[in-house]
């Protein structure tokens, strides 16, 4: 594996309806990058057959299927979803572990939209992913809610769970009001996110109050 790659290896990848076998290669475009790179062959060492960046990750999702493949691992973007199959637990797990390694604070879990929302109700999956949340439902899983961390309007935990409110203040907003309550181990993490939220807010208000400090006494010469 190259120093650059955060994963590498024979693995399915869905392409439509269809499972083809493929040298598959996740890697890092540079040192800095917030993004992936996915690099497609059909052989190891062959030319690439395909080229795709993967921005704004918000999620993985590992679970078993019974189309083709044995285990599937979904790599959830903002405007794109990859998935990939495997043959076997211990290669899904592989590649998990190396892609929740590389992208850091990322979460899912199983939870229930509430009735009443702009949203359809019932079971769901959410994920956290550093800043971002996201709602998605399906197989292959489809993207249904999004919301920036620092954007939830209220958040706070009920008994045996925690509920976001997402969207905006604005009546206009599409999600102005989502309530979403997820089972108990996502107490937790949910308490974690709304500290770094409080925490990435205060900052927020820093930077606003010192940046009024320099207009109002500009450094002279």
């Amino acid at each position: 594996m190259t120093d650059s790659a955060v994963a590498e290896g024979h693995v399915k990848l869905r392409d439509g309806k269809k499972w083809k076998s493929r040298w598959v290669v996740l890697r890092k475009p540079s040192p800095v990058a917030d993004c992936l790179v996915l690099l497609v062959s059909k052989e190891r060492g062959a030319k690439e057959r395909s080229s795709v960046v993967l921005e704004h990750i918000c999620g993985l999702e590992a679970g078993q299927s019974g189309e083709g493949v044995a285990f599937t691992l979904t790599i959830l973007c903002l405007s794109q979803t990859v998935q990939l199959g495997f043959d076997s637990k211990e290669a899904l797990l592989a590649w998990d572990i190396r892609l929740r390694y590389y992208l850091g604070e990322v979460h899912s879990f199983n939870v229930a939209v509430l009735p009443g929302t702009k949203l359809e109700s019932g079971p769901a999956t959410l994920h956290l992913c550093n800043s971002l949340l996201v709602i998605a439902r399906g197989i292959p899983p489809v993207i249904v809610g999004q919301w920036n961390l620092l954007d939830l309007r209220r958040y706070g935990p009920v008994t045996n769970g925690f509920v976001f409110e997402g969207g905006t203040r604005k009546p206009s907003t599409k999600y102005a009001q989502i309530d979403i309550t997820a089972t108990e181990t996502a107490h937790r993490v949910g308490t974690q996110h709304a500290l770094g939220r409080e925490e990435g807010l205060q900052r927020l208000e820093q930077r606003r109050r010192g940046g009024a400090s320099l207009e109002r006494h500009p450094s002279t010469p």
